[in-house]
């Protein structure tokens, strides 16, 4: 960056959150080393003076502290289901599960002891496509990208932790159900996008859905 005197912050678009950032200033420049996931976007914001012609932050170290390996009770849209393993919606044997498009509701209970120190994220592992995560009946935030990370620190606590994911996925699936023989058609398009032979996609939480302490 053509910028000198002047402290970097990196302000995450999609959390809201300013935080320090490691930088040196070289040959007039500021130099910021950023790691960038897919779909990653940031704000580089230089606001506060400074003297100093570098800051190196340490770097923040996960551990697994738990994986979630209980059976999950899912809800699509009236009818309640009990995943004993997470696994896509299309490889479902129930027609009303497998050709599903929309949101359904996952829920959990997590005993934990909470750290005494650091951060602690909820890993959902791979989600199709997005999911807004409650814990405690508090709403930490949506994810629609990888990694799909969500921080839960505020509302964890020792002991039972309830956990609500509500996934949402596309409509192809739906439109594919839709175009099987014999079905009640619940969807309109004005061009067959879609077949009854179209292959499905996956959609849900697939997981492996794990508590990441970070320090």
């Amino acid at each position: 960056f053509r910028v000198t005197g002047k402290i970097p912050e990196l302000w995450n678009a999609q959390t809201g959150k300013t935080e320090k950032v490691s930088y040196q200033v070289k040959d007039g420049h500021t130099i910021v080393p950023l790691k960038f996931e897919s779909w990653d976007a940031y704000f580089v914001v230089f606001r506060e003076k400074t003297t100093s012609t570098s800051l190196t932050l340490p770097k923040k170290a996960e551990t697994t502290l738990a994986q979630i390996s209980t059976s999950w009770k899912v809800k699509f849209g009236a009818k309640d289901t009990m995943f004993e393993k997470l696994s896509s919606w299309s490889e479902n044997t129930d027609s009303d599960v497998k050709y599903f498009s929309g949101t359904a509701i996952y829920e959990n209970v997590l005993s934990l002891t909470r750290p005494a120190s650091g951060e602690v994220w909820l890993d959902l592992g791979d989600v199709k496509n997005m999911a807004e995560v409650f814990v405690n009946g508090q709403n930490m935030g949506t994810v629609w990208k990888k990694p799909f990370k969500v921080d839960i620190t505020k509302a964890l606590k020792d002991g039972k932790n309830d956990i609500k994911i509500e996934v949402t996925n596309t409509w192809v699936n739906r439109l594919i159900g839709d175009a099987q023989p014999n079905a009640v058609k619940t969807t309109f398009t004005t061009m067959p996008f879609y077949r009854s032979n179209s292959p499905l996609v996956p959609a849900g939480l697939l997981g492996d859905v794990k508590i990441i302490g970070v320090k």
